[in-house]
C-alpha cells in the first residue's frame, strides 16, 4: 500500500501523523524517515534527556533509597522488639515470675516460645541488613513494609510488664470472682486425712471436702492452710487462694471464712491454724466454708501462688 503525506499503516488502518509536529517518539516510517512528512523543527535530544533524568536514569528512582532505608529501620525495630520480648520471657522464667501467669507445667512451652522469638529476631535483623544494602533493582528492596508495623504490637505487653511490676491475682480479683458449681464427690467418698494434728491441707482441698460431701473428714480435725487475706464486703475476711487450670485468665477464688481472728491487710499472706465449723460450706449456696482460727501467722508470698 502506498503511504502518502505522512500517513502510516498500523493494524491494517491508516493513521495520520501531524505534518508539523516535532518527532518526539522513537521509530521511523517505512522509508526510514521520521514519522512526519517534514524534518523536525527543533532539537529533540535535550527534551528526551531531561525526561529520563527526572526519573533518575542512572541512579534509579530517587525515592527508592529513602524507602529502602525506612524499611530497614522498620525491620531493625522489629528485631529489637522480638529480642526484647525473648529477654523479658527469659527473665520471667529465671525469676519464677512466670508462675504469676501460668501453671508450672507450662515451663517447657515458655522456653520453646523464647527460642522462637530469638530466631524471629535474627531473621528480622538479617532482613534489615538486606534492605539497607540492597540496590534499587534488587528484588528484596521495598518488600514487606506492613510486617514490621505489626511487630509494634509487641511493645504493648513489653511496656505493660516493664511499667507494672508482675504480681499474682489477689484480693481484688477474689472479691469479684465466683467458684464453679461443686463437682460430685469422688467415688467412694473422700479419703480420711492423715493422722496427727495439725494436718496441712490446701485451701482448695479444704473447700472441696467441705462443699462436696466430704465434711465428715474435716470434723474434729485441726488443719493448717496458707493463703492471702481478702476482705469480705459483708464483714470479716476470707482466707483465699486462686485456682487455675492453665493460666491466670481462667482463675477463680477458693475462699474460707475466718472466725475468731482479726483481719490482716488485704493481700497479706498468712498461715492459718484452725478447725472446720461443721455444716458450713454447703448450707448457704456460696461454697464458702468457715473455720475457727487458733493461730494466724504472717508468711512470705509463696513462689507458686496459685493452686489447682
Amino acid at each position: 500500500m502506498h503511504l502518502q503525506r505522512g500517513r502510516r499503516l498500523r493494524g491494517g488502518e491508516l493513521h495520520p501523523v501531524q505534518p508539523d509536529g516535532a518527532a518526539r517518539v522513537h521509530g521511523r516510517r517505512a522509508d526510514g524517515r521520521p514519522q512526519a512528512d517534514r524534518h523536525a523543527g527543533r532539537h529533540v535530544r535535550a527534551r528526551l534527556r531531561r525526561a529520563l533524568r527526572a526519573r533518575g536514569a542512572r541512579g534509579g528512582d530517587p525515592d527508592e533509597r529513602p524507602r529502602r532505608l525506612g524499611a530497614a529501620v522498620s525491620r531493625a525495630l522489629q528485631a529489637i522488639l522480638l529480642l526484647s520480648a525473648a529477654a523479658l520471657l527469659a527473665r520471667l522464667v529465671v525469676t519464677g515470675e512466670y508462675l504469676f501467669y501460668v501453671k508450672p507445667g507450662m515451663l517447657p512451652a515458655l522456653v520453646a516460645a523464647g527460642l522462637v522469638l530469638v530466631a524471629l529476631a535474627v531473621l528480622a535483623g538479617r532482613d534489615a541488613w538486606v534492605e539497607a544494602e540492597a540496590g534499587p533493582d534488587d528484588d528484596h528492596a521495598g518488600h514487606g513494609h506492613g510486617e514490621p508495623k505489626a511487630a509494634l504490637l509487641l511493645a504493648v505487653p513489653l511496656l505493660t510488664v516493664l511499667l507494672i511490676a508482675p504480681a499474682p491475682l489477689g484480693a481484688f480479683s477474689a472479691q469479684r470472682g465466683s467458684p464453679p458449681p461443686p463437682a460430685p464427690a469422688p467415688a467412694g467418698g473422700f479419703a480420711p486425712l492423715p493422722a496427727g494434728d495439725p494436718v496441712e491441707v490446701t485451701v482448695s482441698e479444704f473447700v472441696r471436702r467441705a462443699t462436696e460431701g466430704g465434711g465428715p473428714t474435716l470434723a474434729g480435725r485441726t488443719v493448717v492452710m496458707t493463703g492471702f487475706a481478702t476482705p469480705n464486703p459483708d464483714g470479716g475476711w476470707w482466707l483465699t487462694r486462686m485456682i487455675i487450670a492453665c493460666c491466670a485468665a481462667d482463675a477463680y477464688p477458693a475462699r474460707i471464712a475466718v472466725r475468731g481472728a482479726d483481719a490482716p491487710p488485704a493481700d497479706a499472706w498468712v498461715a492459718l491454724t484452725g478447725t472446720w465449723v461443721e455444716g458450713t460450706g454447703s448450707d448457704d449456696g456460696l461454697l464458702i466454708p468457715a473455720v475457727d482460727a487458733d493461730v494466724v501467722a504472717p508468711i512470705a508470698q509463696p513462689a507458686s501462688p496459685y493452686q489447682r
